[in-house]
Parts: C-alpha cells; sequence; structure tokens
C-alpha cells in the first residue's frame, strides 16, 4: 500500500472527502479552529469521532485504523480515475 503523508502528519479528512493537512498537532489545532478543549481534540484524533461538523481527524501512520481506512477509500478513489 502507498504511503500518502509522511508518519504523524495530522489529517483532518471531510465527510465530502477534503483533506487538510498539517505538521503538528499545535498547527491543526490553531489554524482549524477547533472548538473542542486541546486535550479533547488530542483524544478524538484517530477516532470515529468528528473534531468538527462532518471532519475527522487522524495522526497518520499512528492512529493505524483511520490510516488504513484514509489509504484504502485513496486507492478506491485513484482506481476509479485511472477507469475513467
Amino acid at each position: 500500500m502507498k504511503n500518502y503523508f509522511e508518519k504523524g502528519t495530522i489529517v483532518f479528512w471531510a465527510n465530502d472527502g477534503e483533506v487538510v493537512v498539517y505538521d503538528s498537532i499545535n498547527e491543526a489545532y490553531e489554524k482549524e479552529h477547533i472548538e473542542l478543549s486541546k486535550e479533547k481534540f488530542i483524544k478524538a484524533l484517530g477516532a470515529d469521532r468528528e473534531v468538527k461538523s462532518g471532519v475527522t481527524a487522524f495522526r497518520y501512520g499512528v492512529d493505524i485504523e483511520a490510516t488504513e481506512g484514509y489509504d484504502e477509500a485513496r486507492e478506491e478513489e485513484e482506481d476509479f480515475n485511472e477507469n475513467q
């Protein structure tokens, strides 16, 4: 399976497919204007819990289940686009 980001990259993945990445938890927390406390935001990373409306976030390569789900979805999208 292809690695799309460096390990530890914070990935925000919206329900509409939009992806935004940050190099650190601090940068992600500040730039995304998260309404959760920083502690709750960190606990929500990698979980099935939204960090803001319609958006989940995870640490690429650290939150294994979320990383695998993202990689699988991304590969499916690439395969679909190649076959169009």
